[in-house]
């Protein structure tokens, strides 16, 4: 019997596991930062509610053309690889040991065990979430609309899931797919609150001074027959 099968086997196990495992990490680790924009956004909707304002979001891309795939659908229902980033995240710690525990045995039997471990650790980081959640064909099957553009990514998350018990959900699961919404998601969604508001600014303004250009014609009409007498 070939003795050194058996060490490929295991090396193939522990990499398998491990990878999955701080991947599911990583997609842990975006709970928390997905937590915080929501947050942030929240206060970004108290600071406008006196304002009265419903952000218009671009319309999405119909398919999968786009950079950015979107976690739901047509109907704001979570996609099916959105789910799955959800189930990733609920068995993060189960998935964390089991991975911690074959990347230790690999390194126990197999000769190079350390330099393996750090291959299994960049090897992780280079799949990244697309792997765990079950590779480009899967996403782009289970996934119905996207965009070209982060920005208009995150303010049509907002304005049409911002109401929703989803909402969170499907925040967290486009932040486990694309890490670099974290660093532009609230921002994208207080630009499109800071437009939204000087455009509703300027519509008062002109409405005032049409409603000010109407008073001043009336008035004047109503003064016209006291100043011919």
């Amino acid at each position: 019997m070939n003795s050194s099968r058996p060490l490929r086997l295991l090396a193939a196990f522990a990499l398998a596991t491990a990878s999955v495992s701080l991947v599911r990490a990583d997609t842990a680790d975006s709970v928390a930062r997905a937590a915080a924009i929501v947050q942030r956004v929240v206060e970004l909707n108290q600071q406008y509610s006196a304002y009265d304002i419903e952000l218009p979001a671009a319309a999405p891309i119909a398919g999968v053309t786009g950079k950015y795939l979107l976690p739901v659908d047509q109907n704001g229902a979570l996609t099916e690889w959105a789910q799955k980033a959800l189930q990733i995240q609920a068995g993060n710690i189960a998935g964390e040991q089991a991975g911690s525990a074959a990347a230790k045995g690999l390194g126990s039997v197999v000769p190079g065990g350390g330099l393996a471990s750090g291959f299994l650790k960049k090897k992780g980081k280079e799949t990244g979430a697309v792997a765990a959640l079950g590779g480009p064909e899967f996403l782009k099957k289970s996934s119905r609309l996207s965009f070209d553009n982060v920005e208009a990514y995150a303010v049509y998350l907002h304005a049409k899931l911002g109401k929703s018990a989803d909402y969170s959900k499907a925040v967290q699961a486009a932040i486990a797919l694309y890490p670099d919404l974290e660093k532009s998601y609230s921002a994208s969604v207080a630009a499109a609150y800071e437009t939204a508001t000087k455009e509703l600014a300027a519509k008062k303004a002109e409405a005032d001074k049409v409603k000010a250009t109407a008073e001043a014609e009336k008035a004047k009409a109503a003064a016209a027959p006291s100043a011919k007498s």
